[in-house]
């Protein structure tokens, strides 16, 4: 079984997505230990953010705490003279408790989907970064406050109008009328505070040992030919400090801005955009198969020009009927186990 020689690309969609993709799964668990900050809070990331860019950013995490959170995206404003300037374009926001008529993976699914599907042109200034004003520059373009227990997943698209101090925040503080304020306010996830003890697990591990994808990934999309033979992808071979090609070639890449983890990069690629096309003209089908250990797998895939999710399991596979060519489109959603194998068939 050969693999798939994977271009990487900018845009989907008819949208360039030319400053990247920000994304955070790592540390997954938020504890009281990591709200118990002056801010009552963290952020994952604080990327700077270039004007004239476009981006999306997407977060995937539970709150174990005993408190109710705030969790978002947002833009710090670093300048105190300049007011910056962003438009969101697209976003999606969810968040539920977990049981089994109700898996993680169908959250994820659902708010990809609902990301996909939406289409916003909504101006959002960002104010000076002073103490003069209530959020000391800082304005969240997505939030959604979540009791203790639940799983909570959100994506943006934003484009930079203007601003060159601007930086993206994916954050988390306890909830509370000043909660902006001091979302603005939070410190970076520290290797101190990811060897602090993950309370979620019975058995004691810190926020290390259970590592993490945290970053900016300058791709947000891969496009790759697929012939006769099914193909493996969507799972990373960790070796060392970076997350390796397992069955492909450009499958992965190494983010910047990543939290002091032992394993850089994206395990499984959620949020990754993959174009298939079939390389054998007469394939009308594509089977989809999750080779992972978490089942049922919800997918969200675009099959003839419209965006769809699909639920899939090792004795029942998804279909998908190709009517004009056979190209998809598909993106595994937070909670999902990577490894999918997909097969033409005609």
């Amino acid at each position: 079984m050969g693999g798939i020689d994977f271009s990487k690309g900018q845009s989907y969609d008819g949208t360039i997505i030319d400053g990247g993709f920000i994304y955070a799964n790592g540390p997954e668990n938020i504890c009281n230990n990591l709200i118990n900050t002056d801010a009552k809070g963290k952020c994952y990331v604080a990327i700077p953010l270039q004007s004239g860019k476009t981006y999306e950013a997407e977060f995937y995490k539970w709150n174990y705490s005993s408190k109710t959170i705030r969790i978002g995206i947002g833009i710090k404003n670093d300048s105190t003279t300049q007011q910056g300037s962003v438009t969101i374009l697209k976003s999606a926001i969810m968040s539920g408790y977990v049981n089994e008529s109700n898996p993680s993976q169908y959250i994820g699914a659902d708010m990809c989907l609902s990301f996909m599907q939406s289409s916003l042109s909504t101006n959002v200034t960002i104010p000076v970064g002073t103490s003069g004003n209530p959020t000391q520059g800082f304005k969240a373009l997505i939030s959604q406050a979540v009791s203790g227990c639940k799983v909570i997943n959100g994506r943006v698209r934003f484009r930079v109008n203007s601003g060159n101090l601007l930086k993206c925040k994916i954050f988390f503080v306890e909830d509370g009328s000043d909660w902006e304020k001091r979302a603005g306010l939070t410190s970076l996830i520290s290797i101190n505070d990811l060897n602090l003890y993950d309370e979620a697990f019975e058995v004691p591990k810190t926020y290390y040992e259970q590592g993490g994808s945290t970053g900016l990934y300058k791709y947000i999309q891969r496009y790759g030919p697929i012939g006769t033979e099914p193909q493996i992808f969507a799972l990373g071979n960790g070796a060392g400090k970076v997350v390796t090609d397992k069955y492909n070639t450009d499958e992965f890449e190494e983010p910047e801005y990543t939290l002091p983890f032992e394993r850089k990069g994206n395990m499984a690629n959620w949020g990754i955009v993959y174009t298939f096309y079939g390389t054998n003209p007469n394939a009308k089908k594509v089977k989809l198969t999750p080779l992972g250990k978490k089942l049922p797998a919800v997918y969200v895939v675009k099959e003839n020009g419209i965006w769809k999710k699909v639920t899939a399991t090792q004795l029942s596979p998804a279909t998908l009927t190709l009517t004009g060519g056979t190209t998809f489109w598909f993106i595994l959603p937070g909670g999902n186990g990577g490894e999918v194998k997909i097969q033409y068939v005609e």
